[in-house]
Formats: structure tokens, sequence, C-alpha cells
């Protein structure tokens, strides 16, 4: 798996995703990045402040685009 420079280049130019060209490798960083987001989505849980709800939209964004309710294109 290349470096980000490097998975950026590629879809330069070949025109293809670093996610469609490394598919495996990107489930995997996926599947670490969304327990995380879990985890720290529990932390959240009871706290009212501003930064907390603004955390927890953003956690809420990543679920969506992670089960594809929120992907463009």
């Amino acid at each position: 798996m290349p470096g980000g420079r490097a998975a950026l280049g590629c879809q330069v130019i070949f025109g293809v995703a670093p996610q469609d060209m490394f598919p495996r490798h990107y489930e995997e960083v996926e599947e670490t990045i969304m327990a995380r987001a879990v985890r720290f989505h529990q932390q959240l849980e009871g706290k009212t402040d501003r930064k907390s709800a603004r955390k927890r939209e953003l956690l809420a964004d990543m679920m969506k685009r992670a089960t594809g309710n929120g992907r463009g294109a």
C-alpha cells in the first residue's frame, strides 16, 4: 500500500480513488476508524456542551458515509 501522497498521485494518474484502487486496505482502515468512533461516541454520552454536540454530529456524518447513506457523486 503506497503512502498518502503516492495514493493521491495514483488517483491523478489513473483517475481511480485510492479506496477503489486498494479496497482491502481501505476496508481495514475504515473498520479501525469506525471502531474508535464508536468508543468515542460512547465517551460523549450524557455530555450536553456545544463541543460534545458538534463531535457527535461529526461522528454521525462519519457513520452515514461509512454505511453509504451520505455518499456524494
